[in-house]
């Protein structure tokens, strides 16, 4: 009887260890997407894929991995085609594709070793030849690798430290994982919790996870961005003094000592916790986040601040006229081999938002001189289009200008620079040299110039809202999870070229019924449902919910409801009202999935490929581009109000046009008989 005891004591503990702690021994898979990349990353030809993953103080390293699942394209000749793999300087492993049936699954190890300037770098590097070919590496579109959506990188964290741990305020921010907040500060302030969360993910490339303060456990102290008011803070941390200043946010780094059952020790997490007595003091550290010096001032374990200066920039879109391609992002890195030598600049997100009428792309490289009887040339591709092919010759410099008139640029567009080296003794000599080049990324720079007009559509938004301020009204806050919607919202309002435009942090308000919309802002309104009050944007709106029913013109959504009548949908518009810009979001799914599916959706668009309503389900999301079919509708009213009129005026306007032409008529006939007169008289 006693060992029973004995043993359902020691499952209970085990059971007590696994909710306080049970989170340390399981594996955190992030999907590159998280760190700002495509859910799956394609090249072609011998191309490397590169990707930079913030570093972060709570990784287990020694047992945290890349876990890649990559596929390649049929052609390849998988007997002699490799792939090899660095993490840093280092190479860490190489693989042969005939190892391999189908996909490609490879593990590679990360280590602190290779953390640099605050990253981690994965290059993945692939060798591929061609079946029909003897020697040469290829590069062309039917040659690609594809690093699928299941790739990431399977996490561990550390186990909790049996050792006090110091921090400074500004080292614990980087590594804040979830955000604690107390219910009354959801209640009073979710603007400001909403502004915080997006700082934290935006400033330290984070995925910040949000939790009630009373809800949390241990595990969830760990880590964790702590917000609450003085009067509540204390219970969570009984040790700490908190002060109680109107007006000032006090920021505390917090140590806890807590016995760890499964190890059988003491081990301690660390919390940042931010007191804020009232809104103003939230305001306060809100700037503090956002300020880059305030925060790398924050060399202590406490902080309070009274006095910040506040900045509340214009909302713009505003974009450079020329960008370097180190302002582009693109390394300074040596190119060499002999055949096909490929790189890629991607180009960010923002350059796509507006329509570009031309571009003049000026490369300046330095590259090993071409001798008389070798061959040197450098191909420059947008996109997969091939936009000029230039000899090189034995100077070992080349500086080019190439002008594009009338562009398609769109979110994952690239120039491609594919440099194609011929020995002397052609691709099979193996005692050539190799070639070598660089890329001067100071020097080789873009100018594009737009079209002065943005379109109304989801692929160049947030650049089609062109007032000073944008305002998101919301119906209620359901629960914390609306904090991340805002925060998204957030999120694509700022996806503009930051060396020119401030962090916007939006106001956010409950909406009023008896609001009146001012002419010089922008909104984003949240309903959940369809009364929008005194707003009367019926006019503008595509889709219109009216007594339950759901009206509009297209024959578009006329197919679509075929099949989707009877789900549950959220509807998300974008149109111009009395020279505001609108997104409005009606919120009929209740269901999380389904509005991530219309941000997800917003990130996916192009210009050439794009529309002005999204409706979406938990599952999926579709979009549809209704501004013709307006012009469309508005023609076929216009047509119909004349017929209308015809009907009743026709005959009279017959009539009325019939006795004008008589008088005309017999004017002219009496001008003519005086003239012959005047003509008579005159001889």
């Amino acid at each position: 009887m006693k060992r029973q005891f004995t043993l359902l004591l020691t499952i209970g503990l085990l059971g007590v260890s696994q909710l306080l702690f049970g989170s340390n021994i399981e594996n955190q898979i992030s999907g590159f997407e998280q760190y700002g990349y495509s859910r799956q990353t394609t090249v072609t030809g011998s191309t490397p894929v590169n990707f930079y993953i913030k570093h972060k103080e709570t990784r287990d390293y020694a047992n945290s991995f890349f876990d890649l699942k990559i596929t390649v394209s049929d052609l390849i000749d998988r007997k002699r085609s490799g792939i090899r793999f660095r993490v840093g300087d280092y190479y860490t492993s190489s693989v042969k594709l005939d190892d391999f049936q189908d996909t490609i699954r490879v593990k590679v190890p990360l280590s602190v070793s290779a953390i640099s300037s605050g990253y981690i770098h994965l290059s993945i590097e692939p060798s591929f030849f061609w079946e029909d070919e003897d020697c040469s590496d290829l590069d062309q579109r039917s040659i690609w690798m594809q690093v699928t959506q299941n790739s990431g990188i399977v996490e561990k964290r550390l186990s909790f430290s049996e050792k006090k741990p110091e921090f400074a305020i500004n080292d614990f921010l980087p590594t804040v994982e979830n955000l604690l907040i107390e219910k009354s500060i959801l209640e009073n302030y979710p603007d400001l919790l909403a502004h915080t969360h997006f700082l934290i993910q935006k400033n330290f490339g984070s995925k910040l996870n949000i939790k009630a303060l009373e809800d949390a456990n241990n595990e969830d102290f760990h880590h964790g961005l702590v917000i609450s008011n003085p009067n509540v803070v204390g219970k969570y941390f009984p040790k700490e003094n908190f002060r109680n200043s109107a007006g000032a946010v006090e920021f505390k780094i917090s140590y806890k000592e807590t016995f760890d059952s499964t190890a059988s020790k003491n081990v301690y997490t660390s919390s940042l916790i931010m007191n804020i007595p009232d809104r103003e003091a939230f305001q306060k550290g809100i700037e503090t986040l956002r300020d880059p010096e305030l925060r790398s001032s924050a060399i202590t374990e406490y902080m309070l601040i009274s006095e910040v200066q506040e900045k509340n920039p214009d909302f713009g879109f505003k974009l450079k006229n020329t960008y370097t391609f180190d302002e582009l992002g693109m390394e300074s890195e040596e190119v060499s081999g002999i055949g096909i030598i490929r790189r890629n600049l991607s180009l960010p997100s923002y350059l796509a938002k507006r329509a570009v009428r031309n571009l003049e792309l000026n490369v300046a490289v330095n590259y090993r001189p071409i001798q008389k009887k070798e061959q040197g040339y450098l191909n420059v591709y947008l996109n997969n289009r091939l936009l000029e092919s230039i000899r090189l010759d034995q100077s070992g410099i080349l500086q080019k200008s190439i002008f594009l008139d009338i562009i398609q640029l769109s979110t994952g567009s690239y120039f491609g620079f594919e440099f194609i080296y011929i020995p002397e003794g052609g691709l099979c000599d193996k005692s050539s040299d190799n070639f070598y080049a660089v890329i001067d990324n100071n020097q080789s720079k873009i100018s594009p110039t737009f079209f002065p007009k943005t379109p109304s559509t989801f692929a160049s938004f947030p650049a089609n809202f062109k007032n000073k301020s944008v305002a998101l009204h919301y119906e209620k806050i359901s629960g914390i999870r609306d904090i991340e919607t805002f925060s998204d919202i957030i999120y694509l309002l700022n996806e503009r070229d930051p060396h020119v435009n401030e962090l916007y942090l939006p106001t956010i308000q409950r909406f009023d019924p008896e609001y009146v919309l001012d002419r010089n802002t922008d909104y984003i309104f949240m309903f959940q449902n369809a009364n929008l009050g005194n707003l009367n944007l019926s006019k503008s709106q595509f889709i219109q919910f009216i007594d339950g029913k759901i009206s509009y013109k297209s024959d578009q959504l006329d197919r679509f409801f075929e099949f989707y009548h009877s789900d549950k949908l959220n509807y998300l518009q974008l149109f111009e009202h009395n020279n505001s810009k609108i997104l409005l979001l009606n919120q009929f799914n209740p269901d999380p999935k389904a509005v991530t599916r219309l941000w997800e959706g917003m990130k996916d668009q192009f210009l050439t490929n794009t529309g002005n309503v999204m409706i979406s389900n938990e599952k999926r999301y579709s979009f549809f581009d209704l501004r013709s079919e307006r012009t469309k509708s508005a023609e076929m009213e216009t047509r119909a109000n004349f017929d209308t009129f015809w009907d009743q005026y026709g005959i009279l306007l017959i009539l009325i046009a019939f006795s004008l032409l008589l008088i005309l008529l017999v004017y002219i006939y009496k001008k003519s008989q005086e003239a012959k007169r005047n003509i008579e008289n005159a001889r």
